[in-house]
């Protein structure tokens, strides 16, 4: 199997990818974004990973790349790296076996995604929710107090009676409050691990397949400009952003707006591809469509050209 070449994406996602051997045949370039370190440090060390990973989370990961290496479980993990400036990042990590051609021997995929700003968002929700406990807490006693100075007293019984009927509503008001974020903590991490995995099992792992059979350096350039736009869409949108081009178009219309891009005609592009010119020229109308492009006097080609580099 072939070494996959570096790619330029500039994203959050940072894959690795080992053969049997345990050693990295792919380290995609946003490592540098995400950790501070260049991919060439992890393809000449494979141990240099466990160098940055933080002390309390070493023993974790190690069980978990072994499980994971071996299609067993766990297969997902969250661990804590301090990258070259020293700063704490978390990362969410997920392991899954590939095989490019049903002959060659399984490899090992390792997607890491920085998920800092996730976990300091529930750390805030953690905190909101450890307050309102403890805002319970103290309606709980005063209704106890009140309803004991109820007793003792006849003449207070009214301002009492008041008083625990507010108390009981705060009270009410808080558990509502301290259900609601519950479902929101679960919500979040339940809808962002279905992203993380639906991109990974249906965007990059067709991408990745293809790249293993091409030798040409312009069908290498085409699929690694489209591996890098998946990449961007799945930050963008675990981001809260737009969506990216890829957003709107399917792999195959993808394909063919990168080779549209670099202005091939459609019975060039249909080479590339092994379509027919028809089939192709359909997939210009579609790409037209999605884009909303309806002055037929703008040149698709050049449009594309400044959409592709403003991603």
């Amino acid at each position: 199997m072939n070494t996959p070449p570096f790619f330029p994406e500039n994203g959050l996602l940072w894959s690795l990818i080992f053969n049997n051997d345990r050693q990295v045949i792919y380290c995609s370039s946003s490592c540098k974004q995400v950790t501070g370190y260049p991919s060439k440090l992890f393809i000449e060390n494979p141990n240099y990973l466990e160098t940055i990973i933080h002390a309390d989370d070493k023993a974790g990961c190690r069980y978990f790349f072994t499980m994971g290496s071996h299609g067993e479980r766990p297969r997902k993990h969250e661990y804590r790296i301090i990258e070259s400036t020293g700063k704490l990042k978390w990362i969410s990590c997920s392991i899954e076996p590939i095989r490019f051609k049903p002959t060659d021997p399984t490899c090992t995929l390792v997607s890491n995604v920085d998920i800092t700003a996730y976990r300091k968002k529930i750390s805030k929700l953690e905190k909101e929710k450890n307050a309102l406990n403890q805002r319970n807490e103290t309606l709980t006693r005063e209704l106890a107090d009140s309803y004991q100075s109820t007793n003792n007293s006849q003449m207070s019984g009214n301002r009492n009676n008041e008083s625990l009927r507010k108390a009981s509503l705060e009270i009410i008001e808080a558990n509502n409050a301290l259900k609601s974020l519950a479902r929101n903590i679960n919500r979040t991490q339940k809808d962002t691990e279905k992203k993380i995995h639906n991109e990974i099992v249906n965007s990059i792992f067709p991408l990745v397949a293809k790249l293993n059979h091409k030798h040409d350096p312009s069908s290498i350039n085409m699929l690694s400009s489209s591996l890098q736009y998946k990449l961007n869409e799945l930050c963008n949108t675990l981001g809260g952003g737009r969506p990216a081009l890829s957003g709107y178009l399917s792999a195959r219309e993808l394909s063919v707006a990168a080779y549209v891009k670099e202005g091939l005609n459609s019975n060039e592009i249909a080479s590339k591809l092994n379509l027919s010119a028809g089939t192709v020229r359909t997939h210009r109308k579609n790409i037209r469509k999605k884009l909303n492009i309806q002055n037929a006097k703008i040149n698709l080609s050049s449009y594309l050209r400044l959409k592709w580099n403003q991603i």
